[in-house]
């Protein structure tokens, strides 16, 4: 695709700072080095191979240094690991190129001590407690050696483009299908405006030969060479400013260097030339090394995988269950601390992610179910339901016999946002007892944009500490941007957490949302904003689809649109969230749609009971309900209670379904 008339914007430079990493042992640092490859994988970097010297001049890479080793870097701890896979490793190597898809890392080319390493493909696998190299077996032509060039996935095609053989830039492009079997290199026909032969050099605080990655929306840096200096700091790029990284030069590591060479580097200027390429012809060309080794599939190497957690993140789950699931006993911590580390909240995270990610967009769901509308952090009344009403426990409840659905808005505005959502992802994580039982959809809170005002980033900060507490919110909000969006009970009740709005036609368009799904965008589909943010009319009496005084964009329909949705789906009703109800429970559309509520006492001022609805067999809907309970005694309750207060002063609550919208909360949006 052509763009003829594009202006190319040329942005200022990110500003970097030095990270303090830290490590075990010397073993685990992964030292100064150049020709490195620095790979995300979930949350961790990994890097491979480079080299471990500069030539005696200092002008570049000395391939005498390379070497093969993996290290990883957590980038919430900020620790290094020396890791030791099992298998054959790709031979000592720099320059190569690296990309990684879900927990696989594949690595291709580069150059070593005897020239251009072959052609082939190497895998590291992590998806189980035990990294594995393997090799990826191809046939037909192959691209040959080369080093310095980039590679990439996308959509199933692992690509890669350009590089240098000897004293030649190349300038081909081939593609490696991953959905397709067997394993074919194919060599890319490219016409139009083509990019100029060429290999990698990017210049970053006057160093070259550096390793570059991003994780979420901060830059790392690592190691590379600056006027003869190797080095082995960490940069960090971060658009917020972060209070553990210090403004500081990076920390030099001499080679073959004297000292008034570092005293000259530390007044040199920022912007340093790039340095020159040290590599040189290769000693030898020879034909692309076969091997015997037994094949990876390529179905193996690139798609998802459903992983089962392993022992340590059970015994996570169990820790967090055993906390937390205490219906008849639990009790606000004095400590507003929280009891999990930032590590521990990712990687329930993560254990939660890869059950959620293989779920549908629109749930397929049985009867008997128990259905929770709004929570909002209000981790007592959850305890409170469960008592009343039964636990999602093998032990003392009844999840053996009926289903839990909960319809989003599981944080903000109450004061135990982490409370609830890292039960509820405990409970889903916990394949082992009840792999299917949990069911978890998307509310309007479930969005970065949105919890980042109404209180459950700040409670990250206040109770995880500022740094840890902010990357663990991240965490959680890329959790949420793959939370299925609808469910279908019988196929006969729809479930969401706002409503069919004016774009939600058919059962089938909602099956076709594909996730993750980020609602915040000006590009989210018309469908996305109906289902997690419109509400019924007023009452049954106002007809047709009407602009919502939420904002732009937010629709409410009346029950004209949901008797008409209902037929032309052969839905018998649709169940939702999203307003707070007096009764906890309210039904429109002369009882084809209900509205459930389940916090009560919303925000400590509307003194409406909480509900949930229980289906049966027979689909008959029965709700069950909780009343507000009286202010608490507790001087320190009622402060905290006041500091959620002060937060929704700005953005005030949903008003009260069916009543008088007061001055204040007109204009609400969430």
């Amino acid at each position: 695709m052509a763009f003829p008339n594009m202006q190319l914007q040329h942005p200022s430079p990110p500003a970097y700072k030095v990270l303090q990493t830290f490590a075990n042992t010397e073993e685990d640092c992964p030292g100064p080095r150049c020709g490195h490859t620095l790979t995300a994988v979930l949350f961790n970097l990994i890097l491979f191979g480079g080299s471990t010297a500069v030539t005696s001049d200092g002008s570049g890479i000395c391939l005498d240094g390379v070497t093969n080793s993996v290290h990883c870097l957590n980038v919430f701890t900020r620790k290094w690991a020396r890791i030791c896979p099992e298998g054959q490793p790709p031979s000592p190597r720099a320059c190569h190129a690296a990309a990684a898809s879900g927990r696989l890392l594949a690595i291709l080319g580069g150059i070593g001590p005897d020239g251009p390493c072959n052609g082939d493909l190497h895998i590291l696998d992590m998806t189980s407690d035990k990294f594995v190299w393997h090799k990826v077996v191809v046939q037909g032509e192959t691209p040959g050696p080369r080093y310095g060039h980039v590679m990439g996935i996308a959509d199933g095609r692992l690509t890669f483009f350009g590089g240098k053989l000897g004293n030649e830039n190349l300038a081909d492009a081939w593609s490696l299908d991953t959905t397709r079997e067997p394993n074919v290199w194919e060599r890319l026909n490219k016409s139009g405006n083509l990019p100029s032969a060429s290999m990698s050099q990017v210049l970053v605080h006057g160093r070259s030969h550096h390793a570059a990655e991003s994780v979420f929306n901060r830059i790392y840096v690592f190691g590379g060479i600056t006027e003869g200096l190797l080095l082995d700091d960490v940069l960090l790029s971060d658009p917020v400013d972060n209070p553990q990284t210090e403004q500081a030069n990076p920390s030099y590591i001499r080679r073959s260097l004297s000292e008034s060479s570092l005293a000259r580097l530390a007044e040199a200027h920022a912007n340093l030339p790039t340095v020159e390429n040290g590599f040189y012809a290769p000693l030898q060309q020879g034909a692309v090394e076969r091997s015997n080794q037994r094949q990876l599939s390529s179905d193996q190497f690139m798609r998802p995988q459903l992983i089962r957690p392993q022992k340590s993140t059970q015994d996570l789950v169990k820790k967090v269950i055993s906390t937390l699931l205490r219906p008849n006993s639990w009790e606000a911590p004095a400590s507003r601390k929280f009891f999990l580390s930032y590590t521990e909240v990712v990687d329930l995270c993560i254990a939660a992610k890869d059950i959620i990610k293989e779920e549908p967009t629109l749930l397929q769901l049985n009867a008997p179910i128990k259905i929770f509308g709004d929570l909002h952090g209000q981790f007592r009344d959850m305890m409170r339901l469960f008592y009343e009403y039964g636990s999602p426990s093998t032990k003392e409840g009844d999840i053996s016999y009926i289903d839990y659905l909960f319809l989003g808005d599981y944080v903000d505005r109450g004061t135990h946002s982490l409370e609830v959502i890292m039960l509820l992802l405990a409970l889903k994580a916990k394949i082992i007892e009840y792999p299917t039982n949990i069911h978890l959809i998307r509310g309007n809170h479930e969005s970065r944009l949105t919890n980042e005002v109404y209180g459950f980033k700040a409670e990250c900060m206040e109770r995880m500490g500022v740094s840890d507490g902010e990357q663990a919110w991240e965490q959680i909000n890329i959790l949420f941007n793959l939370l299925p969006l609808a469910a279908l009970i019988e196929k006969k009740i729809l479930c969401m957490h706002g409503g069919i709005g004016a774009y939600v036609n058919t059962l089938e368009a909602i099956a076709d949302i594909h996730r993750p799904v980020y609602p915040d965008s000006e590009y989210a589909p018309n469908i996305v904003k109906d289902l997690l943010w419109s509400d019924p009319t007023e009452n049954d009496s106002v007809l047709g689809v009407r602009r919502n005084a939420r904002g732009k964009g937010v629709y409410s329909f009346g029950p004209d649109v949901v008797k008409d949705f209902c037929e032309r789906n052969k839905v018998d009703m649709i169940v939702r969230a999203h307003e707070c109800v007096l009764d906890g429970f309210e039904r429109f559309a002369q009882g084809q749609l209900i509205t459930v509520f389940s916090a009560t006492n919303y925000c400590g001022n509307i003194n409406n009971a909480g509900a949930i609805l229980v289906i049966g067999r027979d689909l008959v809907v029965v709700p069950k309900l909780i009343h507000p309970l009286p202010p608490p005694i507790s001087p320190s309750e009622n402060s905290l209670d006041n500091t959620w207060m002060e937060v929704d002063s700005e953005g005030p609550p949903t008003p009260v379904r069916g009543g008088r919208t007061a001055a204040f909360e007109q204009g609400s949006t969430s």
